[in-house]
């Protein structure tokens, strides 16, 4: 974990927040962290809107 300084999920029983809506990373925007510097991983093509959504950039992981 030598590059990542911090992480963030949403908040548990709050579907409207999960993805595609950008919460995760719009949260790392209220510890002062510039979205274009976050990465979101995540195994959907949804994942990859919500990163576009709050203008950070993406990767993929197989979850079979």
């Amino acid at each position: 974990m030598r590059w990542m300084t911090r992480r963030s999920g949403g908040p548990p029983h709050r579907p409207d927040l999960m993805k595609p809506a950008p919460y995760p990373l719009l949260a790392a925007q209220a510890l002062a962290l510039d979205p274009t510097e976050t990465v979101l991983t995540g195994d959907a093509v949804t994942d990859v809107a919500a990163a576009k959504a709050a203008a950070a950039r993406s990767t993929g992981s197989a979850n079979r």
